[in-house]
């Protein structure tokens, strides 16, 4: 799939509009439900006041997807760092804030490609330097994170948080990760 087929656009008020049908849990529901009232209540508000920035994918003046960014520092000594940066006291990150793809657009690799053009584009970027890019992830999303090769567990606390609040399938994943090293 292709990202160059949708447009990608600030969220504005001249947007609007194009969310107010985005829903990425369907009756799920859950904590999901907090990604899509994020999106259609308080995005715009956030971006103006410089606290992420949220980007939409629209087809047909509908939005299909949305990320937000922010910046973020990780502090020692959650993370194992190379020799010549230990004497840090934090290290600068990317916040990726929010990130949903509408139900009707899961599952079609939507979302690997954007979370792809996401890193791709932030270590491109010359006027901001991050070494990391940093996630929250809601525990139903966690096993889908873990399956894209391109995310590291930085830090073994998270597995404990985890392991209070996901199904067993996550549980399983994340073990067999940490016990073989992660790659």
């Amino acid at each position: 799939m292709s990202l160059k087929s949708y447009e990608k656009h600030l969220l504005s008020k001249e947007w609007q509009d194009s969310v107010k049908d985005f829903d990425c849990c369907g009756e799920a529901g859950g904590n999901l439900v907090k990604l899509n009232q994020f999106l259609k209540n308080n995005a715009i508000s956030y971006n103006q006041d410089n606290l992420s920035r949220t980007n939409i994918f629209v087809e047909n003046g509908k939005c299909i997807a949305y990320y937000s960014l922010a910046m973020n520092a990780i502090k020692e000594p959650k993370i194992d760092i190379e020799e010549k940066y230990a004497f840090l006291k934090s290290y600068p990150a990317v916040f990726l804030t929010r990130f949903a793809i509408d139900k009707s657009f899961q599952q079609t690799g939507l979302g690997k490609d954007i979370l792809n053009s996401i890193i791709r584009n932030t270590y491109k970027d010359k006027e901001t330097g991050a070494r990391f890019l940093f996630l929250d992830a809601y525990p139903e999303s966690v096993s889908w994170y873990l399956n894209n090769p391109l995310f590291e567990i930085l830090y073994t606390a998270l597995s404990e948080r985890i392991e209070h609040s996901c199904e067993e399938e996550i549980i399983i994943k994340l073990n067999e990760r940490l016990k073989g090293g992660i790659p």
